[in-house]
């Protein structure tokens, strides 16, 4: 096995309550050949000045301190300046194991293209709350990899964009980058984006190499407490998904899963509106427009197409109710 450089990007916001145990775990690699890109977002806190104490400390520290533009923003500009042949991303908040690496890159071969490793869930007291038991390492297909971002065999989400290794020189090939106008499931809309592209093996290994830390502040931690608007772009992120993988294959179950998929995220959007009694026909049209589009053409899903439909009219008729009250 070669000695392969890997750039570990990893986006910084506000975060220095956080970022030291991010930072010591990448130094306690017991794989060395790494460079650290630590892209500062435009943080208010101490998070860019801790990033540059490390950056004095080992020279494998990059920094870049930039204008707050958010995390998709600072992940492509660490792909931008990467140098590594492969490219893995890591969360500020999160940590790895110190064989992380290690068990990374022992994969690595001219046939194989995208490196998929474990990871456990912390909650935010540091205890363990979602590991798998199983151990195993399989070397599979790309569409494999690409249903079980759908429908996992194993993990409850594939999608995290961490815990796996890209190679670099197909990302620039295809100028693969993070949509910046996509705030939540950004992470699933990259890989698979990157795996619509590559043309050779994956290797599913389930031993944990990542540390994921699930925190009430975190994107998805808010909607626990309130709408976030922006969690409409799950939709569009779905949307974009399924266009990737039309113009990519004509594997009829890809398909299926990827138009499946437009709707359940149509549906928990719409759920949580009710949830949270937020009325807002723009969003509700916006999804309307969307599954009358891009599902319905295949006949295995036109059933749960014709339920969602009539779920975002019920969205349309309290809105209407509201109206009306409102006026008189």
């Amino acid at each position: 096995m070669d000695n392969p450089l890997i750039s570990i990007i990893i986006p910084v916001y506000n975060v220095e309550d956080y970022i030291r145990p991010c930072l010591d775990s990448i130094l306690a690699q017991t794989y060395t050949n790494f460079e650290a890109i630590l892209v500062d977002d435009g943080s208010k806190d101490g998070s860019g000045r801790i990033c540059d104490e490390y950056a004095v400390k080992d020279s494998r520290f990059v920094v870049v301190h930039k204008e707050n533009e958010g995390v998709s923003s600072a992940r492509n500009r660490g792909l931008e300046i990467a140098k590594g042949e492969w490219v893995l991303f890591c969360d500020s908040d999160d940590t790895l194991y110190p064989y992380s690496l290690i068990i990374l890159i022992k994969h690595i071969d001219k046939d194989i293209e995208f490196i998929v490793g474990g990871y456990e869930h912390y909650n935010s007291k540091g205890e363990i709350v979602y590991s798998i038991k199983d151990r195993t390492c399989t070397l599979i297909s790309k569409s494999k990899v690409l249903k079980y971002m759908y429908k996992p065999k194993l993990y409850s989400y594939l999608g995290l964009v961490a815990s796996k290794l890209y190679k670099l020189s197909i990302i620039n090939e295809y100028n693969i980058k993070f949509n910046e106008s996509v705030f939540y499931n950004e992470d699933r809309l990259f890989a698979v984006n990157y795996l619509t592209k590559i043309t050779k093996k994956c290797i599913y290994d389930t031993t944990p190499v990542y540390k994921y830390f699930i925190r009430e502040s975190s994107a998805m931690g808010i909607l626990n407490h309130k709408f976030d608007k922006k969690f409409v772009t799950d939709f569009d992120a779905f949307i974009l998904m399924k266009q990737y993988i039309c113009d990519s294959t004509n594997n009829y179950y890809l398909k299926y899963l990827a138009q499946l998929n437009i709707i359940y995220s149509g549906q928990r959007i719409l759920q949580l509106m009710k949830k949270y009694k937020i009325i807002d026909p723009e969003i509700s049209q916006h999804i309307h427009s969307g599954i009358k589009e891009h599902v319905g053409k295949l006949p295995l899903i036109r059933y749960q197409a014709g339920r969602i439909k009539r779920f975002v009219k019920r969205i349309f008729l309290e809105t209407k109710i509201k109206t009306v009250n409102e006026a008189i």
